[in-house]
C-alpha cells in the first residue's frame, strides 16, 4: 500500500527529516511491488511495438503508459523528434 507523508503548514522547514532548511527535498524513497510481467512479454519483440502492449496495463492511464514507452524507445535509439511532433503529443 502506498503512503504519503504530510507535514503541517506551520511546521518549521527541515523538521520533517525529508527537506533542508530551505524546503528542498533532500531525501525521498519510492518502492513498488506489483509485478505485471511486461518485461517478459516484451522480450524478443520489436521495441517499436512496445507502446501497443504497455498501454493495456491499466485501464485508466493508457495514454501515459504508451507515451512513456514511445519516449523510452526514442531515447534508447537516439531518435530526435521534430518540434511539431512534440507539440502534437
Amino acid at each position: 500500500m502506498a503512503w504519503i507523508r504530510t507535514v503541517p503548514d506551520d511546521d518549521w522547514a527541515g523538521d520533517d527529516g525529508l527537506s533542508d532548511l530551505y524546503g528542498r527535498v533532500v531525501d525521498a524513497y519510492s518502492a513498488g511491488t506489483m509485478v505485471r510481467g511486461l518485461e517478459i512479454i516484451l522480450k524478443g519483440r520489436d521495441p517499436r511495438d512496445a507502446w501497443a502492449f504497455v498501454e493495456r496495463v491499466c485501464g485508466v492511464c493508457t495514454t501515459v503508459h504508451a507515451l512513456a514507452s514511445v519516449r523510452a524507445v526514442e531515447d534508447a535509439l537516439g531518435i530526435v523528434i521534430p518540434p511539431n511532433a512534440e507539440l502534437v503529443r
